[in-house]
């Protein structure tokens, strides 16, 4: 039995996190939707907590993000960041950590006799109770056209709600085979509290926990350690059509790191000092831009709903130190970056442009996007 695995940061990074704090002091606040709620067209509602907060603060001046830099100055959230070395500082770099359970050795012991031309890939999914119906439906459609005949797992993420007589149910829905990891979404340490809850880009604070996750929390999960590819689909996400390749072996050997299904952009209120703390972190971090904010400028997004991706990306310091960045500037609670922003920021800095790959042939249904082939 092997023991959990756990993203371990580098000396490099612990070496980064020093500039990382300094960064911090000037924070910022607030994808896809989560299931079952949508953002846009959304009344704005510009009062409550964040009114009380100091906005006479600008950010630094940045060559790189002149297109994307807002008129109006961002607000100083005076977070209290701890230390670097501290023992506070590590537990907000290990962050919220999670034991390997039954169903996790479950598929450790899967992948350990998989066979060796195939890619250790796994098809995964974040849900609530609230959201079976649309489950069940997604479920069905993946066996139908895709996994019938490829045969990955399915690992399901969800919270404590979702309890052993849920899960049983859920299994007699498809006969692909399925893994259960519960997670805990919860605000993190380091935030001042209460967090906002009327902000410019209208959001629950669950839509909130869901952008955390899918942005980093998902691959620090130990059930995922063991996969080479993953494809992220939400409980709405449909297959419309028949996928008569292997979607994971054909991203291995073309080499692609990066697989989406529609480029679509935020709505700005969503994305408030992204694209302008980004652009200052190229500049201190002294990394190349590469299509960040040339080709990929704000508000633009992967609509990563659908997304097959390389977990060398997010497994990588480059990705790690970067997200852990995003993470404790606050702006995933306090503007609501979205998970798709983010993450989209991360391959147009990255990935070369040759490593990333357009789905256009494969039918795709969210709510009312369609992509048909």
């Amino acid at each position: 039995m092997l023991a959990p695995k756990r993203l371990v940061i580098s000396s490099g990074l612990v070496c980064f996190t020093v500039t990382l704090y300094l960064l911090c002091a000037m924070v910022p606040p607030g994808g896809s939707p989560p299931p079952g709620e949508r953002t846009q067209q959304q009344p704005r509602d510009r009062t409550g907590p964040l009114a009380a907060i100091n906005s006479n603060s600008h950010i630094p001046a940045s060559p790189l993000d002149d297109k994307s830099r807002s008129k109006q100055p961002l607000p100083n959230l005076n977070l209290n960041i701890p230390t670097p070395g501290s023992k506070q500082s590590q537990n907000v770099l290990e962050s919220d950590p999670v034991h390997c359970g039954e169903d996790c050795h479950k598929l450790e012991e899967l992948f350990r006799t998989w066979p060796q031309h195939k890619p250790r890939a796994v098809i995964y999914y974040l849900t609530r109770v609230s959201r079976l119906g649309e489950l069940q439906r997604s479920l069905v459609s993946v066996e139908r056209n895709f996994n019938r005949t490829y045969q990955y797992p399915i690992v399901i993420f969800h919270e404590a709600e979702l309890n052993a007589e849920y899960r049983k149910v859920i299994r007699t829905w498809t006969n692909c085979t399925l893994f259960f990891q519960q997670v805990e979404l919860r605000v993190p340490d380091f935030l001042p509290r209460p967090v906002p809850v009327s902000i410019p880009c209208r959001s629950t604070l669950s839509y909130r926990h869901m952008c955390r996750f899918q942005a980093k929390l998902v691959y620090q999960q130990p059930i995922l350690q063991s996969a080479q590819f993953l494809w992220r689909l939400d409980d709405e996400s449909v297959l419309t059509n028949q996928i008569d390749y292997d979607v994971f072996e054909f991203m291995r050997t073309r080499g692609f790191t990066y697989g989406y299904i529609w480029e679509h952009r935020d709505a700005q209120d969503c994305v408030t000092g992204l694209w302008n703390y980004t652009a200052d972190y190229i500049r201190r971090m002294n990394i190349p831009a590469n299509r960040f904010n040339h080709q990929w400028t704000s508000p633009k997004i992967y609509y990563n709903n659908f997304e097959v991706s390389s977990m060398d990306l997010w497994r990588s310091e480059q990705y790690q130190a970067f997200i852990e960045y995003i993470d404790l500037l606050g702006g995933i609670y306090l503007h609501r970056w979205g998970d798709a922003p983010i993450k989209g920021i991360a391959v147009s800095l990255f990935v070369p442009t040759q490593r990333v790959h357009h789905f256009r042939d494969i039918g795709y249904q969210h709510n009312t996007f369609v992509n048909k082939p």
